[in-house]
């Protein structure tokens, strides 16, 4: 197709920083900006436009010129404080497939911060899968029970593993299909970035973790989408420090479907699981078919989600 001036044009973006923009129109990326109509639209709708989104707009000397959004598909987003609560949380990534929660097999493995991951991945409308890298830090046997934690206490949620040594387009496979965006969601310091060069082919910039806690610095300051040999586009975000409890409600609300279901049988109607008699989810944790982990997490989310 022959660009010119004023070609309409459709693209995804690329690349967002504040008013900055890059998008991909037709394997090409072209700098461009908000028109004013558009920026308006945008700020009555309280809608960010985020990497991932396909936009359309004119072609004006060589950069784009957006006036319109389409449809998403799904959208990750995140709170952290109220700030964000009338937007209905901090935007991330648009029209992803799968959200990909990376975390690390040192001692940045924690499961209540995974479950805010995927409580968010959940609703965004996209797939959540589970990334677990630097295994080679570990034993066959600590792999495994890592494993075993994620499988209980997200079943049906794929989980994948990644060493040093290992080549990650043949072990993520399965998620690099052409018509695949992925997003990349996890702590500083997890690979993502490591893991984005390596499937791109392109020297990102990387740090190393602190060797006294295993916590990572920010290597990633902007999100970014890249596409692979395999026309799969995949997104690359800044390491998250934090998670809000608001804007994954209905993600934990999942998670926590077969808890939900035992209270049902609890004697009182306003039972609150802690001490009360004939409730049904205390007796299923003391006979283990409640694991306590999953108890004690919904515990702490009912408490937050109260404050």
């Amino acid at each position: 197709m022959i660009k010119t001036d004023s070609t309409v044009l459709r693209g995804q973006v690329s690349f967002q920083a504040q008013d900055r923009f890059d998008l991909l129109v037709d394997g090409e990326t072209l700098p461009a900006t908000l028109s004013g109509n558009f920026r308006r639209t945008l700020k009555q709708q309280h809608t960010q436009l985020v990497v991932g989104d396909w936009v359309s707009g004119t072609l004006q000397a060589g950069s784009m010129r957006i006036t319109a959004m389409q449809p998403r598909t799904s959208l990750l987003t995140r709170s952290t404080s109220s700030r964000f609560r009338e937007s209905g949380g901090q935007a991330i990534a648009a029209n992803l497939t799968t959200v990909v929660i990376v975390t690390s097999a040192n001692h940045d493995f924690n499961l209540e911060r995974l479950r805010r991951y995927h409580a968010i991945a959940t609703v965004s409308r996209a797939q959540p899968a589970f990334l677990i890298t630097k295994t080679d830090l570990i034993s066959d046997a600590a792999l495994a029970k890592l494993n075993d934690q994620l499988t209980a206490t997200f079943p049906g949620t794929s989980v994948y593993t990644l060493g040093a040594d290992q080549e990650p387009a043949v072990k993520l496979a399965e998620l690099l299909q052409p018509d695949a965006c992925l997003a990349l969601i996890g702590s500083s310091g997890v690979g993502k970035s490591t893991l984005v060069g390596k499937l791109t082919g392109e020297a990102l910039f990387t740090k190393t973790i602190r060797q006294d806690d295993a916590h990572g610095r920010h290597a990633t300051t902007n999100r970014r989408l890249f596409v692979l040999r395999t026309g799969t586009r995949l997104i690359d975000t800044p390491g998250m420090r934090a998670v809000g409890v608001a804007a994954a409600s209905a993600g934990f609300a999942a998670q926590f479907a077969p808890l939900e279901a035992l209270a049902a049988n609890c004697k009182f109607r306003n039972c609150r699981h802690v001490s009360e008699p004939g409730c049904a989810v205390k007796a299923a944790v003391q006979a283990g078919t409640l694991p306590e982990a999953t108890y004690q997490a919904y515990l702490k989310y009912q408490a937050k989600a109260a404050r």
